[in-house]
């Protein structure tokens, strides 16, 4: 409430908006192999051309969501080192902010695209 009174976006809203848009993706993914599944080429035509930025966003999502996987394991990886002493705090910490610069880096990169090739406005946080 306050950061919206400050007009502060959360962090975690872009964040949240990435993940929701790369789902998207998958789920118009999974429902054209429907399609394949079931030979309906014309079914397949149409809902391909009313979804096509999906498609076209479809290896940038792979992609990102690999990135992220990837950013995810590094994190446990760095925060098991830490709790077993194998590096210090000063390490973790500057491993971490690393860490975090190159997930902001993939969410603002994907939504970023994800504007660009759907022609989709971001949405505001309340």
């Amino acid at each position: 409430f306050i950061r919206s009174l400050a007009g502060a976006k959360s962090p975690y809203i872009d964040k949240t908006h990435y993940y929701e848009r790369a789902k998207q993706v998958e789920a118009a993914v999974k429902h054209a192999k429907q399609y394949v599944e079931r030979e309906d080429t014309v079914g397949l035509n149409a809902y391909f051309k009313d979804n096509k930025p999906l498609f076209d966003m479809e290896a940038a999502a792979k992609g990102s969501l690999k990135e992220m996987a990837d950013i995810r394991k590094a994190r446990n990886q760095i925060s098991f080192a830490r709790e077993m002493g194998k590096i210090t705090a000063d390490q973790y910490s500057a491993d971490k902010k690393v860490l975090d610069a190159a997930e902001q880096a993939t969410v603002t990169d994907f939504n970023t695209l994800w504007i660009r090739v759907t022609k989709r406005e971001p949405v505001e946080a309340d």
